[in-house]
C-alpha cells in the first residue's frame, strides 16, 4: 500500500511508498492514515506535456494529475541545470577514462 497525504485544496503534498514499513514505516496504524489521507495501490504516470508540470490531486474516488504551465524563467533556469548537468557527466567521463588507461 502506498500513503498518500493531500492538503484541503486536493493537491498531494507527501506520498510514502512503505508507510507500514517497521524500520522506514510512519509508525501509524492504517486507521490513524486515512484520517490524514488516502491509501492506494499504485499512483498513475503522469502525461509528457511540453512547457507543462504535472500536478497529483485527488477528486474524492481516484488520483489525476493538473498540469500547470511553466513559466519561462523557470524553464530557462531548468534547461541551464540539465546543460551544466550534462558538460559535468562528460568531464567525469573522460576523467574516468584517463584513470582506466594504461601509460605507455
Amino acid at each position: 500500500m502506498i500513503f498518500v497525504k493531500i492538503n484541503p485544496d486536493n493537491t498531494i503534498v507527501n506520498v510514502h511508498y512503505q508507510p507500514f514499513n517497521e524500520k522506514h514505516g510512519l509508525g501509524m496504524t492504517e486507521e490513524e492514515l486515512r484520517i490524514e489521507g488516502i491509501l492506494v495501490d499504485s499512483i498513475p504516470e503522469p502525461e509528457e506535456q511540453e512547457g507543462k508540470r504535472p500536478i497529483l490531486k485527488y477528486n474524492g474516488t481516484e488520483l489525476y494529475y493538473d498540469y500547470e504551465d511553466v513559466n519561462e524563467d523557470e524553464m530557462t533556469a531548468l534547461k541551464q541545470q540539465v546543460a551544466d548537468q550534462e558538460q559535468a557527466l562528460a568531464e567525469l567521463t573522460m576523467y574516468i577514462a584517463t584513470l582506466t588507461t594504461p601509460s605507455v
